[in-house]
């Protein structure tokens, strides 16, 4: 009982239950995409005039990326012994 969990489906709305070490995280590498692409064109907008600024702006989304991968790797290798 306590091993398990109920989810809901977000595409069809069906409910299951799930053993907790089924369940997975995967990071979205769209949003990372899109933060280092704004990254890049602000840098590049920002590099003539501030080009500390602009060189710090470039590595925020990069760490993000790496502090998410991160979190990711340490929620999938958590696991939960069955009694």
């Amino acid at each position: 009982m306590g091993d398990q969990i109920t989810i809901t489906c977000n595409s069809c709305a069906t409910v299951n239950r799930k053993y907790i070490n089924r369940i997975s995280a995967d990071v979205d590498n769209r949003i990372i995409l899109a933060g280092i692409s704004a990254g890049i064109i602000i840098s590049a907008l920002s590099v003539f005039h501030f080009s500390f600024i602009a060189t710090l702006l470039l590595c925020i989304p990069i760490i993000v990326c790496i502090i998410e991968m991160s979190k990711s790797h340490a929620f999938k290798s958590y696991r939960i012994r069955r009694s």
